[in-house]
């Protein structure tokens, strides 16, 4: 049973509702992945606290997702490389909270570190149920040449910041690679065997080596010779491993067409006089865009999507939001030549944040405003580039990946919790207790370019799944995965 979160209600609810069924709220359903014991032997509906209950193995549903968990200190090693690896939001599931023996209403055997709940692991929702993502292994034979190529890719992507926090070994282990349609994620994190020194990637080389027989014939012998280079020690830096796939990934989508739908709107609200977000195109926009492959892109130019949450009030949110928008426009205009590499691609993008972050900052100077006076934005976008969709984003602004069975976060706040977070010094949803847990560390405008970073990535457009990129208007109090479900 999920308890319905409106205050004026509070109402039990079958955890197969998509809204209460006394007041019609969107129910969070929020389900979460157990590490750390086999839960397959307790039976479904099985209580292992008065709040978590097991559905499937090791899948668990949270039944009262209104409320904070119960606060975790210290944290233990094994929770670390989660926290440390949180930029990478959508791949890396995200600590909830750990249950010791002793919380629990079952007799169940726990490491000493005890069960790590987990959150956004790779879960797929059906009109059956709740279940696992498949795996890359199994998803292989049946996938296209293109791909087998980006799910390599993006565990050549993962390497290197994963064998930095001694786990690389998870990219070595089938069971753990889940994939939604092209998009890669973990299940859960691997420890490496020995700590005192990297994994070399003659290990990828090694486990590459199974799905070989299975590639498309199109990429077989080219991704063989890349494996016996592995296994050779003739390819021994990630970030060449990683280019090469990407160059590969690009060659061979060079002549396929992408079909884009891009919508926009932004709405004031019931409570606010103004309306401080912006985007781009303007509100109301609906359009349906056939864009031509990567080799006859300079016969277009590549669109863009923006959505900007201002801050400072009327006299400086929103002025700050359409200064961002439209100076990220004239930037991106001209990159409309055929090949670049998505690294050459990425730092163009993030150049025109930066021009747009220098512009808002000199005007801040120039009307002499001074600390919560200054204007500024929160900035999140996606920018399609056959065969690529980049998102870039600063601040609390964020984007999400929606796909038939699932329902992810790719980005990052930009917030005191997050950055608590990313450093190890707590869980997510217990930074969140913390007073300015929502404050900024970060918006376009605030403060010089050079302390700015802004965070892009990039997706083949190989599938079919939305991107939603929004406030925190809607982002809030759970209200995405509320109304996906």
């Amino acid at each position: 049973m999920i308890q319905c979160h409106n205050p004026a209600c509070q109402a039990r609810n079958d955890e197969a509702r998509a809204t209460c069924q006394n007041c019609q709220t969107p129910l969070v359903h929020r389900y979460l992945w157990g590490v750390g014991s086999d839960l397959s032997k307790l039976k479904a509906g099985t209580q292992l606290t008065q709040r978590y209950r097991c559905v499937e193995g090791n899948i668990l549903l949270d039944e009262v997702p209104e409320y904070l968990p119960g606060q975790v200190s210290p944290l233990s090693a094994g929770v670390m490389p989660y926290l440390n690896l949180a930029p990478l939001a959508g791949r890396i599931p995200v600590p909830h909270t750990i249950l010791t023996a002793e919380s629990l209403l079952v007799d169940l055997t726990l490491p000493a570190e005890g069960l790590l709940l987990l959150e956004q692991a790779p879960l797929a929702h059906s009109e059956t149920g709740i279940g696992l993502l498949p795996t890359l292994a199994a998803e292989w034979p049946g996938a296209t040449g293109l791909r087998q190529l980006n799910w390599l890719r993006q565990v050549a992507e993962l390497w290197s910041p994963l064998n930095g926090e001694g786990v690389a070994a998870t990219l070595t282990n089938p069971s753990l690679l889940r994939v939604d349609g092209t998009w890669l994620r973990l299940l859960a994190l691997e420890a490496t065997a020995s700590q005192e020194a990297p994994i070399a990637l003659t290990a990828l080389g090694i486990s590459w080596q199974r799905l070989l027989p299975g590639a498309q014939p199109a990429i077989r012998d080219s991704l063989g010779s890349l494996i016996e280079n592995l296994q050779a020690g003739k390819l021994t830096i990630a970030k060449d491993l990683r280019q090469r796939l990407e160059s590969a990934v690009a060659a061979l989508a060079g002549s396929q067409p992408v079909r884009v739908a891009l919508a926009t709107y932004t709405d004031q609200g019931p409570t606010r006089q103004r309306n401080e977000d912006a985007c781009f195109p303007p509100s109301g926009t609906t359009t349906v865009i056939d864009l031509p492959a990567i080799n006859d892109l300079q016969a277009s130019t590549p669109d863009w999507v923006i959505v900007c949450d201002g801050i400072g009030g009327h006299e400086g949110g929103d002025v700050a939001s359409h200064l961002a928008i439209e100076t990220i426009g004239a930037q991106l205009k001209p990159l409309k030549q055929p090949g670049l590499s998505p690294g050459a691609i990425a730092q163009q993008i993030r150049q025109a944040i930066l021009a747009a972050n220098d512009i808002i900052y000199a005007r801040n100077n120039q009307e002499h405003r001074q600390a919560r006076g200054r204007m500024g934005t929160t900035l999140v976008m996606g920018v399609v580039y056959p065969p690529f969709l980049f998102i870039a984003h600063v601040g609390d602004s964020r984007a999400y990946r929606i796909s038939a069975s699932s329902c992810c976060q790719i980005t990052l706040d930009d917030d005191v919790a997050a950055r608590d977070t990313r450093l190890g010094l707590a869980l997510y949803r217990d930074a969140l207790r913390q007073p300015g847990a929502g404050s900024l560390i970060q918006a376009l405008g605030i403060t010089e370019s050079k302390q700015l970073y802004p965070s892009i990535q990039w997706h083949l457009l190989d599938d079919r799944c939305t991107y939603l990129i929004c406030s925190d208007g809607l982002s809030d109090y759970d209200r995405v995965e509320a109304l996906w479900w």
